[in-house]
């Protein structure tokens, strides 16, 4: 299935893939071959200064057919670096239906390196001059060059995830049509041979063109080309011929007659005439420019030149197909497991990767639904897919991208087919693994009684995704792993709003949480625990409102719940009641926040505040056990040292609810002691380590 399939809307004439690569051609420039095929379909135009795209009346493969030689090359888009020159294409035959087979191995560099692509036909290149020479024969003297670009002409970079998908070729050489017009009374009098020379040498036997400057240099000791009656292909010299100020022809000869230096004085040659479309006609100058067609009409009476004509063509224009572009390989896209691959879930696009023969390549497909079904469009697919093995893809909504690397089968009956959970996971042993911002949002609005795991940090930063979090179910586990959420932003009340399940090892390593409400409670990992928080970290901010209840960790901890190793760094602003770890406990168990800390600063201005929890009216129990906050982050003047544990309890009641909670200044907080007894609080599980590459302040950890 390497093979391409090409039709569209212009008339086709239809470029191939590419031909063989070696490292030898990359050339001395660091850069390295990826994996993404180079591909490309084309289109031959010329460009007449109006930006509009003319098609040849010969296809390429008429061109290849002629033994005509096509090479590639490629340089960096910032640097113009060569990356590498004179790749031999192939063409595919119209023949054959506008296929066209990627015959070797072409790719785009690896690090997503932008590159322009450029293409010609006739000799190699050195340094990108193209070998040019003077003539009548189309297919020798008639060198086309062509650059990547978009599907309108446009001339565009490409990398490996955007791909050109195109090259658009115009003609190089500047193309003469001589005629001979004679008067009709005279008929056996008609010349025979016409041939002349321009003067300065604006007509050159052999010559060199740039394709990356765009300029023409003439090889040394080149010599006038002569021309004659017929097609001349002339290099593109920029030499303007209707306005010289010395004479045009340097040589004219009509049959035996040598014109003389009168004669030759005499000569001018006129601007070109170009039908307007409108029944009028557009003057230009006579330029030896790439891509232009000129028919220039000598008018004799009695082998006597009595008049110049010339005229601006199109460049004899046909179509050999009603189609151009490509008609893509469509399989069906089959998705099991509950996912529901429809309206903002649409998987938008697929990342196909095929392993062969050591090497990975890339097939960037873009879905299509059609009814009921969706099928994801592909210019090319691997030739053994209905064989191939370990085949994984990339997949995107249009919220970005949802999964890496989801393992694929294909068959002929249900296409490319995968399974994805309601929420974009995949199951790997006892756990649902969550590698994505989009999956993580899906995860916290629709969580279900599953085990869910993080497999590398969740940077929210530039998501388009809005954060909607909502009740974590009775019977979930959400481990964080040791990665981070970074840049959390939400206008809910917490990452999750009721806790029943366990959240464990999860960190919030930075961003904000602002409640739309501003009645209820709020907190950094929920707004209410009735379930258990245990080694988790929250570093965002909390900006609640007013008459909000509000803490680091959780907003209330019901009584079936507990919090257990926990950090907060968060500042507090606003709220009635504030507590560095919860804002109000209604659990009367013993230790039920056990080994805390907070050195986040909190809300002064609060009725109820607490260095651990906000307010606590349950009976005498020492729910507090071993926790810890900053000196002055709890104090609602800073001239009283008055903090206490529990806001609504005095320095006097407050050791009753407490079995050892106290403020600590930074470095004791640091401390080895206060580090060790932690981590004996912590239980077997979990311990407390400075680690100064996560944070300044001891962190919960797993236990060896």
């Amino acid at each position: 299935m390497c093979k391409q399939l090409y039709k569209g809307v212009l008339p086709a004439l239809l470029l191939t893939l590419l031909a063989a690569c070696s490292n030898e051609q990359l050339e001395d420039d660091n850069l390295t071959q990826g994996n993404t095929p180079v591909e490309l379909s084309g289109v031959l135009t010329r460009a007449t200064g109006d930006g509009q795209l003319i098609n040849t009346g010969n296809p390429l493969a008429d061109y290849q057919t002629q033994n005509v030689k096509f090479f590639l090359s490629a340089r960096t888009a910032a640097s113009d670096k060569t990356y590498f020159s004179n790749m031999a294409m192939s063409v595919g035959k119209d023949a054959s239906g506008g296929r066209n087979e990627l015959i070797s191995g072409v790719y785009y560099p690896l690090g997503k390196t932008a590159i322009n692509l450029f293409a010609h036909t006739g000799a190699a290149a050195t340094n990108g001059e193209i070998p040019l020479t003077s003539g009548t024969s189309q297919w020798a003297n008639d060198v086309l060059l062509g650059k990547g670009s978009n599907e309108s002409g446009t001339v565009i970079s490409g990398y490996s995830e955007d791909p050109i998908k195109y090259i658009t070729f115009k003609h190089l050489m500047t193309k003469v049509d001589i005629k001979i017009e004679v008067d009709g009374s005279v008929e056996n009098q008609q010349p025979r041979t016409l041939s002349l020379k321009l003067s300065n040498a604006a007509a050159l036997n052999r010559g060199t063109y740039n394709m990356f400057t765009g300029v023409a240099t003439s090889t040394a000791g080149s010599g006038d080309y002569t021309l004659g009656v017929g097609t001349q292909y002339l290099l593109p010299s920029g030499a303007k011929l209707n306005d010289a100020a010395s004479r045009v022809f340097s040589y004219v000869k009509i049959d035996d007659y040598v014109a003389t230096a009168a004669d030759l004085d005499g000569i001018n040659i006129p601007q070109a005439e170009k039908d307007n479309g409108v029944g009028g006609t557009v003057k230009s100058d006579f330029v030896l420019q790439p891509g232009l067609s000129y028919t220039l009409t000598f008018h004799i009476k009695r082998l006597q030149l009595i008049g110049l004509t010339l005229t601006l063509n199109d460049w004899a224009t046909s179509s050999t197909s009603g189609n151009w572009g490509y008609d893509p390989y469509r399989p069906k896209v089959t998705v099991e497991g509950g996912y529901t691959n429809a309206s903002a879930n649409l998987i938008k696009k697929m990342v196909l990767k095929h392993t062969n023969g050591g090497s990975t390549y890339q097939y960037i497909g873009s879905s299509e639904v059609d009814g009921s079904n969706t099928f994801m469009k592909f210019v090319t697919l691997p030739k053994n897919l209905d064989t191939a093995t370990g085949l994984t893809a990339d997949l995107y909504t249009d919220s970005g991208l949802l999964i890496k690397n989801v393992a694929i089968t294909y068959d002929t009956t249900n296409g490319l087919a995968f399974t994805l959970d309601p929420n974009g996971l995949v199951q790997k042993g006892a756990y649902y693994e969550v590698g994505t911002p989009l999956q993580f949002a899906l995860l916290m609005k629709s969580p279900e009684a599953k085990e869910y795991r993080l497999i590398n940090d969740i940077d929210m930063n530039n998501s388009p995704l809005t954060f909607s979090p909502s009740a974590f179910p009775s019977g979930s586990t959400l481990d964080g792993n040791g990665f981070s959420i970074l840049h959390f932003q939400t206008a809910g009340t917490g990452l999750v709003t009721t806790n029943r399940g366990i959240l464990r090892n999860v960190r919030i390593d930075s961003g904000k949480i602002k409640p739309a409400t501003t009645t209820g409670y709020v907190g950094g990992i929920c707004a209410e625990n009735l379930g258990t928080i245990e080694a988790c970290v929250n570093e965002a901010d909390i900006e609640a409102g007013t008459a909000q209840i509000a803490g680091g960790i959780c907003g209330v901890n019901q009584a079936a719940g507990r919090v257990l190793a926990c950090l907060s760094t968060g500042n507090i602003l606003n709220a009635t009641t504030v507590g560095g770890i919860c804002g109000e406990n209604l659990s009367t168990t013993a230790g039920a926040i056990t080994a805390c800390i907070s050195t986040g600063s909190l809300n002064k201005a609060a009725t109820n505040l607490g260095g651990i929890c906000g307010k606590y009216e349950g009976a005498a129990s020492k729910v507090i056990n071993t926790c810890f906050w900053l000196t002055g982050t709890a104090r609602k003047n800073q001239a009283v040292s008055d903090e206490v544990a529990i806001g609504n309890k005095t320095l006097a009641t407050v050791g009753s609810f407490t079995q050892e909670a106290a403020e600590l200044p930074a470095t004791t907080i640091r401390s080895a002691t206060i580090i060790d007894k932690l981590s004996v609080a912590g239980g077997s599980v979990w311990g407390f380590q400075l680690v100064a590459a996560d944070s300044s302040w001891p962190i919960p950890v797993r236990k060896p």
